[in-house]
């Protein structure tokens, strides 16, 4: 049983077959062009407040969350002790190899997980070769911004914080409180990024192929009152991107896109949606063309 897409992605990836799955979180019900047969399978709450009397009645063996969520009090300390909670993160590239791995000695495939692995992380490693030699002054200084909250941005902790600093940005809130903490519009604009990336959860991504929300995004983005001051707005730096690439399973292709996005002559010959594609029809088994939606406004830089 897996409660969230995260997991579904990386045991689809080494092998598992959906047959193996009993349950699936509520939310990824909306993972069918990725997931078309794991998708359909019974619900069973959510990874922030699962059903236990439906997880019970289905009788897994093995339930996948996250390490964080849900609380103990909501899953293993009330199941019976022959349902297992086995808790991953498989979002963090801190712990993804790891995990990957571990997941392979779980289902008895150990080398499909070592292969995995070593693919989900051959850009990041080409990238950080890359970037190992940028100067500070030579970085990027990048603002990000969380698509459903305004001036929420991330800081030190938070898995956004981590992906841009990987492929050499700076993150100019890395030293403020908190994960995810609010900003004021002012200090935005007195700090003056060098590039604005924000994230779109909805109308996007796999399966949604129309540009218009992504736009519409960046564009109300760009009309705020002073940030037309801004260096990021004046150079056109400002870009949104659908949510699938930003968290989860896929944080490799997104560290693909933002490396473009910060340094387009340095990953000029970086390819992001060939190894998209890669990742969706070898691992995943669905044809690209048919699951190719709305990934980010504006287009890469060429």
């Amino acid at each position: 049983m897996v409660l969230s897409s995260d997991h579904a992605v990386a045991l689809k990836c080494i092998g598992v077959s959906p047959d193996e799955v009993a349950g699936i979180s509520k939310y990824m019900a909306g993972d069918q062009p990725i997931l078309p047969e794991i998708s359909k399978k019974t619900q069973v709450g959510s990874s922030f407040e699962p059903n236990l009397e439906k997880i019970v009645e289905l009788k897994p063996q093995v339930v996948f969350t996250y390490v964080k969520w849900p609380d103990p009090e909501k899953l293993e300390r009330k199941l019976p002790d022959e349902i297992r909670v086995v808790r991953l993160d498989l979002y963090n590239p801190e712990t993804m190899e790891r995990e990957i791995k571990l997941l392979g000695r779980i289902f008895g495939k150990e080398k499909e997980a070592e292969e995995y692995a070593e693919f989900w992380f051959s850009k990041i490693r080409e990238i950080e070769e890359k970037i190992k030699d940028l100067k500070e002054e030579e970085r990027v200084r990048v603002y990000y911004e969380h698509g459903s909250k305004p001036y929420h941005t991330c800081s030190q902790g938070s898995g956004y914080h981590q992906l841009i600093e990987m492929v050499g940005g700076i993150n100019i809130a890395r030293g403020l409180v908190g994960g995810y903490p609010e900003v004021d519009p002012e200090w935005v604009i007195q700090q003056n990024p060098d590039v604005i990336v924000r994230d779109l959860y909805e109308h996007s991504g796999f399966g949604n192929p129309d540009l218009q929300p992504l736009q519409e995004a960046t564009e109300s983005l760009k009309e705020r009152p002073g940030f037309g001051e801004i260096k990021a707005v004046k150079e056109g730096r400002v870009y949104t991107f659908a949510h699938s690439l930003w968290g989860g399973a896929f944080k490799n292709i997104g560290a693909c896109f933002l490396a473009k996005v910060f340094y387009p002559e340095l990953f000029k010959d970086l390819d992001p949606e060939e190894y998209l594609r890669k990742h969706l029809e070898k691992y995943l088994g669905v044809e690209y063309e048919k699951v190719k939606g709305a990934f980010i406004y504006p287009e890469l830089p060429n």
